[in-house]
């Protein structure tokens, strides 16, 4: 009875907690889920940021020079996209990886999920910044960095975790939930979302390796909540009615009547369409040859003093190189 009390209990938190959101999922809805104190605390479970002398600080500085390497290629345009964190930008950025269209009219709660769930990872960061107190990379090495233009209001701020690494990590911590199927590229967004701090230098790797278990500290303590678990199954409904919205396939053009062309003739076939002209005759006028008997004619061929051929004394012609007299 107590098990079945529970969970009729717990089955009419969540239809509250769905009706209340269901007048609170708008594309301005910037609430987190939970308050700072509520999160786990990132001072009590991440060790502090490397010393400048250690080892560990040789890789934040290796992966700090091969971030300024990446910011002419694509890879630094994608570095300076993801620095904007709002939640339409970062709902842009996970929109081809989950495989619909998340904005604030087509799925409101997966759009407010997004915005609230990014929200929460910032505040689980807040109080590590504010005790580890870490200078940015470029402040330390009086260096500029992709986004020049940021770099004054971020001098205040602790490079210690990395808050854009936190956000890109806890939602794609969520987004993979709701889309098993492609889990791996969400996550792999996800951590390029984090790595893209690391190019535009505004962190180090360091940073960003903290902020994304922040985010998993976060996350983990976000389903524990009655709100963020409504939400949850309100997107996961979204998601499953985008997927399986009928696509629009414009319909194919008509093709064109292929026209008979003719085809000219060869010209061998090719008709005169004019007569062709007459030409006189030649003025050399030739007789025709008179025409007779064939005894008659070897009688006329022969010559007439033709030379009798010699004979021998028994009466014969000579036809032989013997009969010949010496």
């Amino acid at each position: 009875m107590k098990i079945g009390h529970f969970h009729s209990l717990r089955c009419l938190l969540l239809a509250t907690a769905l009706m209340l959101c269901a007048h609170g999922a708008t594309a301005e809805d910037r609430v987190p889920f939970l308050k700072v104190d509520d999160l786990p605390n990132a001072v009590n479970y991440l060790p502090p940021p490397p010393d400048f002398s250690s080892e560990l600080f040789k890789s934040d500085l290796h992966y700090y020079n091969w971030g300024k390497w990446m910011r002419a290629n694509p890879r630094g345009v994608q570095a300076r996209e993801d620095a904007e964190h709002s939640t339409e930008k970062i709902a842009k950025a996970f929109s081809a990886v989950m495989g619909i269209d998340i904005n604030s009219k087509k799925t409101p709660y997966l759009y407010a999920l997004i915005g609230r769930t990014k929200d929460t990872a910032s505040l689980a960061t807040k109080k590590a910044k504010k005790f580890h107190q870490r200078p940015r990379p470029y402040a330390h090495f009086r260096e500029l960095t992709l986004i020049p233009e940021a770099e004054s209001s971020h001098n205040a701020y602790s490079s210690y975790p990395s808050g854009h690494a936190s956000m890109g990590w806890a939602v794609a911590l969520v987004l993979a939930e709701i889309n098993p199927e492609n889990q791996d590229k969400i996550l792999q967004r996800g951590y390029e979302y984090g790595t893209s701090r690391i190019i535009a230098g505004y962190h180090y790797e360091s940073d960003v390796n903290a902020g994304r278990l922040a985010a998993s500290a976060a996350v983990a303590r976000m389903h524990a909540d009655f709100e963020f678990n409504a939400y949850m199954e309100r997107a996961k409904q979204e998601f499953i009615a985008a997927k399986q919205a009928p696509v629009f396939i414009p319909p194919a053009l008509p093709q064109p009547v292929a026209q008979q062309i003719p085809v000219p003739a060869m010209p061998s076939q090719v008709q005169p369409s004019v007569a062709p002209p007459s030409y006189p005759a030649s003025p050399v006028s030739r007789p025709k040859p008179a025409e007779h008997n064939s005894s008659a004619t070897k009688s006329q061929n022969k010559p007439q003093n033709a030379a009798k051929p010699s004979r021998t004394r028994e009466g014969r012609p000579r036809d032989s190189l013997f009969d010949m007299p010496f």
